[in-house]
């Protein structure tokens, strides 16, 4: 008998071939990597009690992890199947053993599967993995991450074919899995795998493409070249692999295949550094990205991608509050400007300059239009999607909002970040359930990451749990985007007056230093009872650049005061309606 393609259950499909569970109308549930490989277990041993012990090594094999992600993962599970610990209907807890799955899961053949007109992977899908050093030499993170971005940026111009993005294979970094058990986990028709090194001023390259249902190479490609050549090279290894893979090339696709933005390596390799920073999404990370930018820039002024990437890093780190929005907007906008006169092409500077005029002038319109045209020029740009996402919803449409945000996660399926965004949005539709379903699946496939936490704590705080917000976000701190004031409501709804009055106390403080706290404020009142302090707080963000402001008709805090004049009086200033 054939392997089963999926497993059907109850009212739900779980893809084996696309690592994900489906329910009746097909759509995607919010569950992680970790607990959908918690699910696969479970049902793969059905007849029998699975213990703990052996969930935690099937499923975090080689890592020492506590029995809290495994209860985290079962209670994901529950949450997205409508399932409980009380009244299982799927997932059976035997206490002081394990789990067992009581469902009827049936299995589902690739035949079965091809005649529901399931489909596998695209006939020419591919994944650019991560480049490893060559031999025994060391690896240079930044510049093994760079060459697959550039070739994933080349040959995402070739008609017909589906490139997998740079987030989704980042985690292959560095990894001992094959390139064959990536392409499977990437749902991938092949795989680039790729050796390079660099040294005496030569660059030296092993690359293969490898079919993943086979295991075959149907190309590979020696090259040692001069590094004062190595945009040759990249030329003719982008042009090498169009042609293993079998695309007709358009003329603009060539011309996107040999397109280059600089002709000075070094200033290449400083903007592929601080690509790899900016991929932190930290404050330091950011810091570093931006004097690789920099030093990029002056190598070569007239390379406009890293100019772009200044804008975009500096507009970061006021949208997460590390510096005062009035210092680093300036520059962001002067960077963008710069960036565009140097190459209009370039997707990244418009939306840049969008994000500018979103988060400091607060120009909704003239945001969006900057979004939606770096989406003209570069429609798979993920970060663009997620920003108009949320400048919809600041625009009281909702819907496109949901809609736009799920795209930005279907483009880089991995990121945390914009699966994190979509379950903000809907924290903002007041769909709770699917909020703390989605969020809390983040939160356990990426435990350290801040973003998640601090979305499913706001979802936690409208729900009036300040204790379950408080576990989340405790260690945590207070940098970020329109973090200043959740201590102050989680406080709020615990009736802990004195500590939330402390919070505020540290809002003034930030305020004086130029920080936009108004909108923060606003919010620690209103979770206090206070209206009137809270439609003043909101009065002074319309004075101050309180970052996320534009979601105040969307706020649930808000929700006892929007039918105040003063509040719709704040709203109009807005431009918001």
């Amino acid at each position: 008998m054939s392997a089963p393609r999926a497993y059907r259950f109850d009212r739900f499909r779980l893809d084996l071939a696309r690592q994900r569970v489906c329910g009746e109308d097909g759509e995607t549930l919010p569950v992680s990597g970790r607990a959908y490989d918690v699910l696969l277990h479970l049902i793969e041993h059905r007849a029998r009690v699975v213990t703990k012990d052996e969930l935690l090594k099937a499923v975090w094999p080689r890592t020492f992890v506590e029995e809290n992600n495994l209860n985290q993962a079962v209670s994901t599970l529950r949450r997205a199947l409508g399932d409980s610990r009380e009244a299982p209907r799927l997932i059976l807890t035997v206490a002081g053993r394990g789990y067992r799955f009581i469902g009827d899961a049936q299995p589902e053949s690739a035949a079965a599967a091809a005649r529901a007109g399931e489909s596998t992977a695209p006939p020419k899908s591919v994944a650019v993995l991560p480049f490893q050093p060559l031999g025994g030499s060391s690896g240079d993170q930044a510049l093994e991450l760079g060459m697959a971005d550039t070739l994933i940026n080349r040959l995402s111009a070739l008609p017909g074919v589906a490139v997998v993005p740079l987030s989704s294979v980042r985690r292959f970094a560095g990894s001992d899995m094959s390139p064959l058990k990536a392409g499977e986990e990437l749902n991938v028709s092949s795989v680039v795998e790729g050796h390079i090194q660099v040294r005496d001023g030569r660059v030296h390259l092993n690359v293969r493409l490898l079919q993943v249902a086979d295991g075959t190479a149907a190309w590979t490609g020696t090259f040692d070249e001069r590094i004062d050549d190595f945009f040759t090279l990249q030329n003719a290894l982008a042009g090498q692999l169009a042609r293993a893979l079998a695309v007709h090339l358009t003329d603009d696709a060539r011309r996107q295949l040999s397109r280059r933005h600089t002709d000075d390596v070094e200033a290449w390799q400083l903007y592929v550094n601080g690509q790899y920073h900016w991929s932190q999404r930290n404050p330091e990370g950011l810091r570093r990205a931006i004097e690789y930018y920099e030093a990029a820039e002056a190598r070569d002024p007239q390379f406009a991608l890293p100019v772009a990437g200044l804008s975009v890093a500096w507009s970061v780190l006021g949208v997460f509050n590390v510096l005062p929005p009035g210092e680093v907007f300036p520059k962001a906008r002067a960077a963008a400007e710069r960036a565009i006169a140097l190459d209009p092409q370039v997707a990244e500077a418009h939306a840049a300059l969008g994000h500018v005029l979103v988060q400091f002038d607060r120009d909704w319109q003239g945001g969006e239009r900057l979004y939606r045209h770096a989406l003209s020029l570069k429609p798979t740009y993920a970060q663009a999607t997620m920003w108009l996402a949320n400048d919809c919803l600041f625009q009281g449409r909702q819907g496109e909002a949901l809609r736009e945000g799920q795209h930005a996660q279907s483009l880089e399926p991995t990121s945390f970040a914009y699966a994190s965004n979509v379950g903000m949005i809907r924290y903002f539709l007041r769909d709770y359930d699917t909020a703390i379903a989605q969020l809390a699946s983040v939160v356990e496939a990426a435990p350290g990451a801040e973003l998640p936490r601090r979305h499913l704590a706001r979802v936690h705080i409208a729900r009036r749990d300040g204790a379950e917000a408080l576990r989340l976000i405790e260690h945590l701190p207070d940098v970020g985007p329109g973090w200043f004031g959740d201590r102050g409501r989680a406080y709020a709804t615990l009736g802990r007056i004195d500590d939330t009055r402390a919070e505020l106390a540290k809002l003034e403080a930030l305020g004086r230093k130029g920080f936009g706290v108004g909108y923060e404020m606003a919010q620690v009142h209103a979770a206090l009872g206070d209206q009137p302090a809270a439609l003043a707080a909101l009065e002074r963000g319309l004075r101050d650049s309180s970052q996320l402001i534009g979601f105040l008709n969307s706020e649930p805090a808000f929700d006892a005061m929007r039918t105040e004049p003063r509040f719709r009086a704040v709203s109009q200033a807005l431009g918001l309606g």
